[in-house]
């Protein structure tokens, strides 16, 4: 068993000797891309030249075009980044008007809601028409009545509580 493994790790040494020949032989010599003559050398190390050049060239071609791909890729974000600010800036303005339009409305001073106006009717100028708002029973109401700016009379209910419960509903609720 130790002689057959023995004489497999030869034949792979010799193997690989040939095969390295053989790959050898088929590569190029670098040195045999240099012609004869020295005019023949010259002319071909300048059209080498003009290759790396036109090479350089087209090299800086597309770093500038990528630069200005990018710069105006940068504007573009740039103007929708604006865009997306001032929208949500007038979103925001428009949203504290409401919140002021709101505050308008549903708030109003203590003394607004408080004080009794006295309509004093002068002899001369009798009152043509008069609005009587009906069925007036909180505070938030007469604020509002009185925000309309209108010569508006509320009429007002009284404050009270739940009405008393009869002995005929206390009967009922414990059947």
């Amino acid at each position: 068993m130790i002689f057959s493994t023995v004489i497999v790790m030869i034949a792979m040494v010799v193997l690989g000797y040939f095969i390295a020949k053989n790959e050898a032989a088929v590569q190029p010599n670098p040195n045999g891309l240099l012609l004869k003559s020295v005019s023949d050398n010259q002319s071909l190390f300048e059209s080498l030249k003009k290759v790396k050049e036109e090479r350089a060239l087209k090299e800086e071609k597309r770093e500038a075009e990528l630069a200005l791909k990018r710069k105006k890729q940068q504007e573009a974000a740039q103007r929708e980044a604006a865009q997306k600010k001032a929208a949500l800036q007038a979103l925001e303005k428009e949203k504290q008007q409401k919140d002021l339009e709101k505050k308008k409305v549903v708030t109003y001073p203590a003394e607004v809601v408080k004080v009794e106006e006295v309509i004093s009717v002068s002899e001369k100028e009798k009152p043509k028409l008069v609005i009587i708002i009906d069925d007036v029973s909180s505070r938030s109401q007469l604020a509002h009545i009185r925000a309309t700016g209108l010569k508006l009379t509320p009429s007002i209910f009284p404050p009270y509580g739940p009405p008393p419960i009869t002995s005929s509903q206390k009967a009922q609720n414990t059947i």
